[in-house]
């Protein structure tokens, strides 16, 4: 499929997701709800949104050792924004080439500290969803909880070994590869090789910090559903919210996750009770803040970036 269709897949995927879900609303009374916020609420979303990108920097810092945290908290806050208006994630390489083009970091060394938390992410919001599900069908109690820990704990270890595991899998594919993609897979097993020279500590902080950014992540969709005059316990938002955080490592071609992220959102609410026009409301509405909260951060980023010049190599 050349690149062209590609792209036009991708927006029609983004476009037709959104049409559909706009077909089932009242607009007039859709549009009034959005221009007419709870603002102490929306401050508070603001807030969270800050914090997550603060804390995502942070946990990229201790990975990158040498690096200045702003640069390395402008270069997420730019990656955060293009991996939304991008198609299947290319905006997740922003990251690796700033800090290329900025501190003479390997590209390769910071790809993989990527994939490396992408995955961590994606391990804790599996197990966040499952518990959140579990604890909502169980009413909280039950040998159900039961797993749902021993998954915690079991997933946990691996985790630890997670970069072992890459290792010996990047390992295996360059022996198949021609010789240019062999060259770069063994880079990306260099860059592996050291990621795996952290310490136990060290990956345990990498693991505690994951889990703040979610705790604040989730309460961003808390105030945000309060935005909207949308009121539900925090194990609805726990179930709803990883739907709606899912959907961006689902395999579906879509300009950043405009679209998929709507339809899970609604989904995952829906799901746990929230009425089918409040979720499409709050879906919209989650899409428009988040993104334009990624916008102003990454627009300051980058006229930081520019009026910092002697930085770059």
């Amino acid at each position: 499929m050349s690149r062209g269709l590609k792209l036009t897949l991708a927006a029609l995927v983004s476009v037709g997701l959104i049409v559909l879900l706009l077909s089932r609303l009242d607009l007039s009374r859709a549009a009034d709800r959005l221009t007419r916020p709870e603002w102490p609420c929306l401050f508070a979303t603001f807030l969270c949104s800050a914090a997550v990108l603060f804390l995502r920097a942070q946990r990229f810092k201790g990975l990158s050792l040498g690096v200045d945290f702003k640069l390395v908290l402008a270069g997420v806050a730019l990656q955060n924004f293009v991996v939304r208006v991008t198609p299947l994630r290319a905006g997740e390489l922003m990251y690796p080439m700033l800090l290329r083009d900025w501190a003479g970091v390997p590209f390769e060394s910071t790809l993989m500290q990527v994939v490396v938390v992408r995955l961590i992410e994606l391990w804790m919001l599996l197990l966040i969803g499952l518990g959140a599900t579990t604890s909502r069908l169980s009413s909280g109690s039950g040998p159900q909880l039961l797993w749902v820990g021993l998954a915690f704990v079991g997933t946990t270890l691996l985790i630890l070994k997670l970069n072992a595991a890459l290792t010996t899998l990047t390992g295996r594919w360059g022996e198949s590869m021609p010789t240019k993609l062999n060259g770069l897979l063994l880079r990306l097993q260099a860059a592996l090789v050291e990621l795996g020279t952290l310490s136990t500590q060290a990956r345990l902080r990498l693991l505690g910090g994951t889990l703040l950014v979610s705790a604040f992540q989730f309460a961003l969709f808390g105030f945000l559903l309060r935005t909207f005059g949308v009121v539900v316990e925090p194990v609805a938002v726990l179930v709803g919210g990883t739907a709606a955080q899912l959907s961006a490592a689902l395999p579906v071609p879509s300009v950043g996750n405009i679209g998929p992220l709507e339809a899970a959102w609604v989904a995952g609410f829906h799901f746990v009770g929230v009425p089918l026009e409040d979720c499409v409301v709050t879906a919209v509405g989650c899409q428009v803040l988040t993104l334009g909260f990624a916008a102003l951060f990454a627009g300051l980023s980058w006229l930081w970036l520019l009026r910092s010049p002697t930085l770059r190599r």
